[in-house]
This record gives structure tokens, sequence and C-alpha cells, in this order.
């Protein structure tokens, strides 16, 4: 299972209040947390929820396309969504959501790139399937 989650960047800083015991945050949470976090609200939420659930968040970081954007338009099939190139892993976001992470990668292939100088065919073999 996948969450997704879409933030505005132009956010006003948040302030938010966590109601755990300064023993729980020290012990738990290893000082990781603080009681009150603060900052912009994809931060906040995004350190909140990475310690809280201790699983690993994808975010995008260095990937930008020519648009100044942090994914590409693309289908897979017949559904239309975004593909997102991220540290770790390829994340297609919309039904289904599709993850690939990059040590399972044995291939990648471009096709059919001479069509259309604007688009291509991206075909990824993983290695167990």
């Amino acid at each position: 299972p996948h969450m997704v989650f879409q933030f505005n960047n132009n956010e006003d800083p948040m302030e938010l209040e966590l109601n755990l015991s300064p023993e729980e945050l020290r012990d738990k949470y290893n000082g990781k947390l603080q009681r009150t976090e603060e900052g912009e609200t994809w931060r906040v939420f995004s350190k909140v929820v990475r310690n809280l659930s201790r699983k690993p968040l994808h975010v995008p970081k260095t990937f930008l396309s020519h648009h100044k954007q942090r994914a590409v338009r693309t289908a897979l099939g017949a559904s239309e969504g975004y593909l997102f190139f991220l540290e770790s892993c390829l994340f297609f976001v919309n039904k289904p959501p599709t993850y690939i992470r990059f040590d399972e990668v044995e291939l990648i292939e471009f096709k059919r790139m001479d069509v259309n100088p604007r688009s291509f065919d991206l075909s990824v073999v993983v290695a167990n399937g």
C-alpha cells in the first residue's frame, strides 16, 4: 500500500504540538521529534510521519523536468498519470500506483524515440517479473 500526498509550495509555516511526553520523545523517538514541530507544512508532516511510522518516505529531491516539474506526465497502459524519478525508485502515481526500486531493475530500454521528438516509450524490466 502507498500513500501519496501533495502540498503547495507557498503555504505559510505551521506549528504542530505533539501529544507526547518528554520521556516518549526521548525513549521512543531518540530525540528525532520535538514536542513542538514547526516549519513548512510538507516538512513537518514528512518528519512526523517518518518518525512515527518508522518507514522511509520517498520525496522528489533532485529531479526536475524541462518544465521545472518534479514528475513527468505519462501513461502506464491506458492509465494517465505522473512518473516520479526518485532517489532509489521510480513511482507512477495514478491507478494503479506502481513502485519500482532501482535495485530490482534489470534493464531500461527507450523505444519509439524516432516517432515524435517529444515522446518515447520507456520499457523497464525488473528482476522478479
